[in-house]
């Protein structure tokens, strides 16, 4: 059944004096990524099935409603739009010392398609306090060419409402198919999430993304991610091309990170005997503590290896930032910034490529 099926509101058009005529992004016209139970959630952008918020903790249901950088995607031949809804939450909610408004609450918008994709702007509440966002992006398109639109939704906040608005004489169609089918799902802590970079696009997963043009699910839950058994199986039922594995920063101990990391990719591989699995440990200063995490981690890729299965891999993620700029890439030692961030995509992405036989654009 069609989101627009389940509720008319779907459906409605609205047009504002200056002649724009806004469509709700669950119209049908739009396509949603990184949102596998949208139908199930009724529309809801909760990104776990709203079936199951009894599972995990108040504190992990929170961080499910923020979007994660996933996003919208569509061809236009528009020369502007207009991005105008409500978030979830205000944005004074949660203050966070390493990530300003924009990389809270912003949508970013980029047009063009591959390595041609280029950002245009992102529009924010213009107040502090304010859940409300109404912005004008130009696309730079005096010609009026028909080109993909990428629309990345904020990292720690939800949408409650967001319709995009052009003049009626410009097309909203399809985009164009990814060069991967099938999505790659990212599980993982707040450095999955999103945390640090200063707008949506700036995570090393939407980074990665757009250099495999490649459509993810982003399931990043800062200080949340745990290997939860109850979440592993909720995962592994996504259709996906590669899972990637990353949640030892959210760990309570080296104990804990042992005691679920086999198991949990263990309940993904009974599920998908033939999917790529690749684990990665914190992006780090090097440390004993961070050694030990490693070695915990290469423990679950030796076993899985040992007992035959050649479809996991691993990377280190000491090895994401060059030793001379290791100091220029984070927001707090912890945090990777922009910066970090393009470090770790531009390895991610290489490694993704090399296991799914694909290119980097």
């Amino acid at each position: 059944m069609k989101l627009e099926e389940l509720d008319p509101n779907f459906r409605t058009v609205k047009t504002d004096d200056n002649g724009f005529v806004f469509h709700e992004i669950r119209s049908g016209k739009f396509q949603i990524e990184g949102f596998p139970f949208l139908e199930e959630n009724k529309g809801s952008f909760f990104r776990l099935p709203l079936s199951k918020k009894t599972l995990f903790t108040d504190d992990l249901n929170y961080r499910a409603a923020f979007t994660a950088g996933n996003c919208v995607r569509f061809t236009t031949n528009a020369d502007q739009i207009i991005l105008r809804g409500e978030t979830q939450f205000s944005d004074d909610y949660e203050q966070k010392a390493t990530m300003t408004r924009r990389g809270m609450n912003g949508f970013d918008v980029y047009a063009g398609s591959g390595k041609y994709k280029r950002f245009y702007g992102c529009v924010v509440s213009e107040k502090d306090g304010e859940a409300e966002f109404d912005g004008v992006v130009c696309l730079d398109n005096p010609d009026h060419i028909e080109r993909e639109v990428t629309i990345y939704l904020p990292v720690y906040n939800g949408v409650k409402s967001f319709s995009i608005g052009m003049k009626p004489e410009f097309c909203i169609k399809e985009p164009p198919k990814r060069m991967l089918e099938k999505p790659i799902l990212f599980y993982g802590s707040s450095i999955t999430h999103g945390e640090s970079a200063s707008r949506p696009g700036n995570s090393y997963v939407n980074m990665a993304a757009r250099k495999l043009d490649a459509a993810v699910i982003n399931m990043g839950f800062s200080a949340n991610a745990k290997g939860e058994k109850e979440m592993a199986e909720i995962l592994s039922d996504v259709e996906m091309s590669l899972f990637v594995m990353d949640y030892d920063y959210n760990c309570e101990s080296r104990e804990h990170l042992a005691q679920t990391h086999y198991p949990f990719y263990e309940i993904v591989r009974q599920k998908n005997p033939d999917l790529p699995v690749l684990m990665l440990s914190r992006p780090t200063f090097k440390t004993e503590e961070a050694d030990k995490n490693v070695e915990i981690i290469r423990a679950s890729y030796d076993k899985a290896r040992e007992n035959g299965d050649s479809n996991v891999y691993f990377m280190d993620g000491h090895h994401f930032f060059p030793e001379d700029e290791r100091d220029e890439c984070t927001a707090d030692t912890v945090h990777p910034n922009d910066l970090g961030f393009y470090y770790m995509a531009e390895k991610t992405a290489e490694k993704i490529a090399q296991i799914l036989k694909t290119e980097i654009l």
